[in-house]
């Protein structure tokens, strides 16, 4: 390394619970766009498993058309992996699974979001440092 440079720094690596086709999907975007992020889609809790076990996740999020049951199958697969990273699970602003979810560890953002809400509240809960 020359003097002067700094080591490149590793991106984090996001574990995205959702089918691909969704609501998300742009602020998935504003997510990869921000740089330092890297996400890996699992469709099922099964999927999201596998990906526990093999690559270093730093935080789990849920989509909004993620059903609840597969929500509670991602904790309990991380429970199994003794992998636990935070989970925000992405809800319509009525939806009622928020006292048991809190049992649970898992943060829960209300849609519909602002653009910038998904990233910071990402930023936040890895205590990672806004760029000017």
């Amino acid at each position: 390394m020359k003097a002067g440079n700094k080591p490149a720094t590793r991106a984090k690596l996001l574990l995205v619970l959702g089918d691909g086709a969704s609501e998300s999907e742009a602020f998935l975007a504003g997510l990869q766009g921000r740089g330092g992020f890297q996400l890996v889609r699992a469709s099922t809790a099964e999927i999201a498993e596998v990906v526990l076990r093999d690559f270093p996740v730093s935080l789990a999020l849920a989509c909004a058309q993620t059903p609840a049951d597969e929500i509670e199958r991602l904790v309990a697969a991380m429970e199994r992996t003794r992998h636990a990273v935070p989970v925000l699970a992405i809800r319509h602003a009525h939806s009622g699974e928020a006292e048991r979810w809190a049992q649970l560890g898992v943060g829960i953002l209300r849609s519909p979001l602002l653009p910038d809400a998904l990233v910071r509240s990402v930023e936040v809960v890895l205590d990672l440092k806004r760029k000017a």
